[in-house]
């Protein structure tokens, strides 16, 4: 499973403008927002948002909170970030859409939200990959409901403007390699995501992987 992670001691990446990734990552915009839109009542906020994010041109990926950095962050586009650092939040008024990033497949040990579900049935396991960093059923109820009550919400209300949606490869992973025992995961991934619309009809919504 290939994917961008976030490490607990914040990883300082680059900022560049990528054009080829950009646009790999607005098909997966796109086709995320037309899953969850089409023939739905969100399918006006869905034309309305493409005729904005075709004009963008300059796109960052940064996980990191060195100040001088975050400060400039504004002369982009739109730009991918971590929510929980402590000492930056969306700015009020600004031209940059800022997106938080979010793991439905996945829990980190260091996230505030930890305590809320260790020793969890839904936790499967560690994955050796990443240290600290737990495999989730995606299936259950209860990690679906902390996601749409409390870890979203906690992201919106600082001010970002949409979610990056991290390990949702991990569920298909999981029933390609045991379908019996992990069926349905797939679809739990979907109805999660078509839940998270329906409750945020205006939000951005982007994928990593899993498309």
């Amino acid at each position: 499973m290939k994917r961008k992670h976030i490490k607990h001691e914040m990883v300082h990446f680059s900022i560049k403008f990528q054009k080829r990734s950009f646009l790999i990552t607005c098909f997966s915009i796109l086709f995320l927002l037309k899953f969850c839109l089409t023939q739905s009542p969100y399918s006006n906020t869905m034309n309305s948002s493409k005729k904005k994010y075709r004009s963008f041109k300059h796109w960052a990926c940064y996980y990191g909170d060195k100040p001088e950095l975050l400060k400039k962050l504004e002369n982009y586009d739109l730009v991918i970030m971590e929510p929980d650092i402590e000492n930056f939040t969306p700015p009020e008024k600004t031209k940059t859409t800022y997106i938080g990033y979010v793991s439905l497949g996945e829990a980190e040990r260091f996230r505030w939200y930890w305590y809320h579900i260790e020793g969890g049935k839904f936790i499967l396991y560690e994955n050796k990959n990443w240290k600290d960093d737990f495999i989730i059923d995606i299936r259950s109820i209860v990690w679906q409901n902390l996601l749409i009550e409390k870890i979203i919400p906690k992201i919106l209300k600082k001010g970002y403007h949409g979610l990056f949606f991290d390990t949702i490869d991990t569920p298909i992973y999981l029933e390609e390699k045991d379908p019996k025992k992990f069926r349905g995961s797939v679809e739990a991934l979907a109805n999660l995501i078509h839940r998270i619309r329906k409750k945020y009809p205006s939000i951005v919504l982007i994928s990593n992987n899993g498309l």
